[in-house]
């Protein structure tokens, strides 16, 4: 879970002229010199909680837990243990149901050695655990460290990412340990490829403890103008420690090319993977596919693609870019949800990086500016065979040519529903009611905008409304500051100077 920076204060009067949705926020407050981060975590069905984490010298979590309507519970303040006098950095959290997982990483210069420890707190940090050793690795320089949960949240595995800086490493260090952090069993596991062929990116574990790892690092929103298939192979790795036998299988097609891909454990115990695909070596998408691994990796018991239905292209683009290039240019994956029924739901967003030509009237110099610019996000239900059950395309335009943390969109799961929250030019509202879809207005940051939201049935149907302007909110909405729990509670972050607040969205 990434770290944000603030949670919900008490109850104020939700404005709902807008939407019939109830919004409750915060109190405002300022970010203050010594707060590092703060995390915002559902904690229970009527409760969420909020992590702070200060820079001091000696530095601090402060746990503040939060009732449904926004009225602070509880507040609990520990300073963060070291170990060795070693500094202490917060890595991320898992919320179980009776308990917070906090995972801590330390590295040791003199040993030229990565620590990796974990805490354990209640749902409110009353209480605080000493760190627990889970893991480490020799190396002259620090990486990643990282942990997954089963399906039913009964076993942690814990890794260290493979040594980039050394193209003939195929070693990775694997520990599974249960929520008590009790290890159950260790691996320094060899692949069959140098990391330069193949380095695995994504690590999933299922209920028994079977370890399934994906290949193929799924393609990230950075400042590259053209962007190219990163290329590299797409392999699933699946290992049992009980059998110590490590079986691959390829995720690939003939004459297509897979450009993005990301991976999940269902409830079943199987592997799936799911993306896009181009019909060429370019950054474009011309539909999706799934592969589906049947428990304990016995086979492939599904492997389909499947192009975007030619009307939902034309729905946003032309008819004859359609009929020469049925493909979305810039398209990024960056979420895989499963639903109650085991159906699977992409998520992506149009991204890319334009040039601006500005002259200084002092010195006559051309200025050119990167324009960073998030555009329409798209949404498809593939069903359990992979086929295309719905498309649907949700029009937004955004850009920035500095910060970016007002870009982008947030996304929730709830009954069976997909909620897109995002900021808005007031004026698409009505234009693509009255239909003209083609003219959506580019929100480049101003304060005189909205926040939109956009639903999505589990049939496919879309709604679009305005859910309040920023001027009511007191603020803009900043993806990053809300919560990135998919699956829970809207929780959004908003922002205006050195103020912010949150707000609950039913």
């Amino acid at each position: 879970m990434k770290k944000i920076t603030l949670l919900l204060g008490f109850l104020c009067v939700a404005f709902s002229y807008f939407a019939q949705d109830s919004i409750y926020y915060s109190v405002e407050q300022k970010f203050e010199r010594q707060t590092f981060s703060v995390s915002v975590l559902p904690a229970s069905q009527n409760t969420y909680l909020s992590i702070e984490e200060t820079s001091d010298k000696k530095p601090r979590l402060i746990f503040k837990t939060f009732s449904k309507e926004g009225k602070i519970l509880s507040e609990f303040d520990h300073e963060i243990p070291l170990v060795n006098d070693n500094k202490i950095e917060i890595s991320h959290y898992h919320v179980l149901k009776d308990r917070i997982l906090i995972f801590l990483t330390s590295y040791d210069k003199k040993q030229e050695k990565q620590y990796a420890f974990c805490i354990t707190t209640t749902l409110n940090g009353e209480s605080i655990t000493q760190p627990a050793l889970l893991h480490s690795i020799q190396q002259n320089f620090k990486t990643t460290f990282g942990t997954v949960l089963s399906p039913d949240s009964t076993i942690i595995l814990a890794y260290f990412e493979q040594n980039v800086q050394k193209r003939t490493d195929r070693l990775i260090g694997l520990r599974a340990l249960n929520i008590d952090l009790q290890l159950i069993w260790e691996r320094e596991l060899e692949l069959p490829y140098d990391n330069d062929i193949v380095q695995v990116n994504q690590f999933k574990i299922d209920n028994e403890g079977g370890i399934y790892m994906l290949s193929g690092r799924n393609p990230q929103k950075n400042n590259v103008r053209v962007l190219r298939p990163q290329g590299g192979r797409y392999v699933v790795f699946y290992y049992n420690d009980a059998t110590n036998k490590l079986k691959e299988f390829d995720i690939s097609f003939k004459d297509k090319q897979v450009i993005s891909a990301l991976g999940l454990v269902n409830k079943n115990n199987e592997m799936i993977v799911a993306g896009y695909y181009s019909n060429n070596y370019s950054f474009s998408a011309a539909g999706t596919f799934l592969f589906k691994i049947s428990p304990h990796g016995e086979n492939v018991s599904v492997a389909a693609y499947m192009a975007f239905p030619k009307e939902f292209l034309t729905s946003f683009l032309k008819n004859r870019v359609v009929e020469k290039y049925p493909e979305i240019n810039d398209l990024f994956l960056d979420h895989l949800i499963h639903t109650d029924e085991q159906k699977i739901i992409l998520v992506g967003e149009i991204y890319y990086v334009s040039e601006q030509l500005n002259t200084d009237v002092t010195t006559g110099r051309t200025i050119i500016q990167n324009v960073y610019r998030f555009e329409n996000l798209v949404a498809t239900q593939l069903a359990t065979d992979g086929k295309i059950l719905w498309a649907n395309e949700i029009d937004k335009a955004q850009s920035s040519i500095s910060s970016t943390d007002r870009c982008g969109y947030n996304v929730y799961y709830i009954n069976s529903t997909l909620h897109f929250m995002f900021n808005d030019h007031p004026d698409n509202d009505k234009n693509i009611r009255n239909g003209d879809r083609h003219r959506i207005e580019t929100w480049a940051g101003s304060r005189i905008g909205v926040i939109s939201t956009a639903t999505i049935s589990d049939e496919g149907n879309l709604e679009r409304k305005i859910l309040t302007s920023s001027k009511l909110a007191g603020g803009l909405l900043i993806p990053a500051l809300s919560s990135d729990v998919v699956h829970d509670k809207s929780l959004l972050g908003i922002s205006q100077g050195k103020e912010y607040k949150f707000c609950l969205v039913e």
